[in-house]
C-alpha cells in the first residue's frame, strides 16, 4: 500500500502512523507534525477480561508491531524515523467499551453511555524495530478523560447510529462530530477522547528516537 505522505523529507524526523483511523491522522495533521501512515493490524481487536489501561496499552502495542513497516524502511535510514499507533477504549464501572461494529452493537453500547460519566483511555506506543544493527526500542503513555454524557432517548440514539458515525468509534460516538451535542462535559485533553493524545505522542518519540517530532513544512 502507497504511504500518505505529509511533509516527508531526508533526514528529518517522522512519524510513521499505523493507524486507520482518520481522526488521528487529522490529529498530527493539525499539530501539523511530519508523517506518514502506514498499514497495521485490524484495529478492531477482540476485548478481553483484562483491566482497561492493561487491555489498552496491549492493543496499542500489537499494532505497533503489527505495521507494515518493512514497506517503509528507507524512513528509517533517511531519517529519525519510528512507528506509532494508539488505542481507544471507553471504561464504565468495571466494563471495557471498545468499537461497534454493527448498528445492534453501537445502539447498545450508547444506551448503557446515556446518562453516565465514563473514562476515556487512549494507550500510545512508539517502537522502533531491531534494525542496522540496534536494538529494538519502545516507549507507552496513556491518557485518561472523563466524559459526562446528556441522556440519550432511544430514538436520538437510533437516529445518531443512522448517521454512520458510530461505527468503528469507541463507545460508539464521535465527539469531534455530531456525536458532541450528547456531551454534557469533557474533564481532560479533547484529543484523548478523539483517539490521539499528540502531547503523548511527541514525548515518547522523544523517549525512543531522542529527538523531537518536526513540524512540517507550511
Amino acid at each position: 500500500m502507497k504511504a500518505s505522505i505529509v511533509g516527508a523529507s531526508q533526514g528529518v524526523s517522522m512519524i510513521l502512523l499505523a493507524s486507520k483511523s482518520p481522526q488521528r491522522t487529522q490529529l498530527l495533521k493539525q499539530a501539523g507534525l511530519r508523517h506518514i501512515t502506514i498499514t497495521t493490524i485490524d484495529d478492531d481487536m477482540e476485548n478481553s477480561s483484562q483491566p482497561a489501561q492493561i487491555l489498552a496499552v496491549e492493543r496499542a502495542r500489537a499494532k505497533a508491531r503489527g505495521a507494515d513497516w518493512q514497506a517503509q524502511e528507507h524512513y528509517f535510514a533517511q531519517s529519525h524515523a519510528a512507528v506509532v499507533a494508539a488505542d481507544t477504549i471507553v471504561h464504565l464501572a468495571g466494563r471495557v467499551f471498545g468499537s461497534p461494529q454493527n448498528a445492534d452493537e453501537a445502539e447498545r453500547m450508547l444506551a448503557d453511555l446515556s446518562g453516565t460519566r465514563h473514562s476515556i483511555l487512549t494507550a500510545h506506543c512508539c517502537w522502533l524495530p531491531a534494525i542496522n544493527g540496534e536494538p529494538e526500542k519502545e516507549a507507552v503513555a496513556v491518557s485518561v478523560a472523563q466524559v459526562t454524557m446528556l441522556p440519550m432517548s432511544m430514538e436520538d440514539i437510533q437516529a445518531y447510529v443512522a448517521s454512520g458515525e458510530s461505527i468503528g468509534r469507541a463507545g460508539g460516538y464521535a465527539v469531534q462530530l455530531q456525536g458532541d451535542r450528547f456531551v454534557a462535559d469533557i474533564q481532560g485533553d479533547r484529543d484523548t477522547v478523539i483517539g490521539l493524545h499528540v502531547a503523548s505522542v511527541q514525548r515518547i518519540y522523544r523517549e525512543v528516537t531522542g529527538h523531537t517530532p518536526e513540524e512540517s513544512a507550511s
